[in-house]
């Protein structure tokens, strides 16, 4: 196995780490994983050893103001975006410029929640970059954990207006799952994955996001506001494999099924048990996603690069 790690500047300025992994041998296909709200790039490590086994090459970065990529807030752990077409124009510039030119065979998106999410907009904008897209736990709707949508915008509106919008939603503030218990987490059912993210985290405190800033929470709604427009699924026509958590309390996996059902060319599934982070889940759903996977990917052995 062969990684590279490198940084890319943003149109703004700022750095956006990256890695590449190599199988041995010639690879099968390209996947390019574009990760969740405040994940990093070593949170995949698993999930990228199970892809070069099945001999694809494998393409990532840390979204900005997460990750090892520059952060906008003070403190740091606060994630923050002004815009998500900031996430679109950094999506984009990696893969004209880094995943493009050096993939081989076949490029396949997996894409976990804001990540999905991100991933539908740019699928939507960008035909014919990638060839079939896998989307976990998309975040099509937020779950929202006793207040209503319209006042966690308004309200996110309102603080971002008077000149708050990088500043920590209040009970946001320290909490992250993997820094608290086990038992009252929302992002695993897996001890073992739970307790290695932790470690992560602990030996890296810049990794970590505890926070979540009212700019982003705006941004947020903004762009799921631009899902719902009238035939926005319609323009997202590549083959799509789409999978909600059946235990999802971050997301909403009805408002996924919802969308599922208008788009042109997708395979839907409910992984009953399933908490919000699929990949980072229990040895028997992750079997199952793996089971969807390669049956959706159907990667031949030999290929001719395109």
């Amino acid at each position: 196995m062969g990684r590279m790690q490198g940084w890319f500047k943003t149109h703004d300025g700022l750095k956006i780490r990256y890695g590449i992994w190599k199988p041995e041998g010639r690879p099968r296909a390209s996947v390019v994983i574009l990760g969740g709200r405040g994940e990093f790039l070593e949170k995949y490590n698993e999930t990228i050893i199970e892809l070069l086994d099945r001999e694809m090459m494998v393409f990532s970065f840390d979204w900005r103001g997460q990750g090892l990529s520059s952060r906008m807030t003070s403190p740091a752990s606060v994630g923050h975006v002004d815009s998500f077409e900031d996430y679109l124009a950094d999506l984009h510039d990696f893969m004209l410029n880094i995943a493009g030119p050096s993939k081989s065979g076949q490029l396949i998106m997996l894409a976990h929640s804001m990540g999905g999410h991100i991933a539908l907009r740019y699928l939507a904008d960008r035909q014919g970059i990638f060839d079939k897209a896998v989307l976990t736990s998309p975040m099509i709707q937020i779950h929202a954990s006793g207040f209503s949508a319209d006042l966690m915008y308004t309200v996110a509106d309102l603080a971002t207006g008077l000149g708050f919008g990088r500043a920590p939603i209040p009970f946001t503030s320290g909490r992250n799952d993997y820094l608290g218990d086990f038992e009252n987490n929302q992002l695993t059912g897996s001890r073992r994955r739970f307790e290695r993210n932790r470690r992560l985290l602990e030996a890296n405190p810049g990794l970590l996001i505890d926070a979540v800033s009212f700019g982003w929470l705006k941004a947020a709604f903004d762009s799921m506001n631009v899902i719902k427009r009238p035939g926005f699924a319609a323009k997202i026509t590549l083959p799509l494999l789409m999978l909600a958590a059946g235990s999802d309390k971050v997301v909403s996996s009805r408002a996924t099924k919802k969308l599922a059902a208008v788009l042109p060319d997708v395979s839907f599934s409910i992984l009953e048990g399933s908490r919000h982070e699929i990949l980072q889940e229990t040895d028997p759903i992750r079997a199952r996603f793996w089971q969807l996977f390669d049956s959706f990917a159907a990667v031949p052995a030999c290929f001719a690069d395109n």
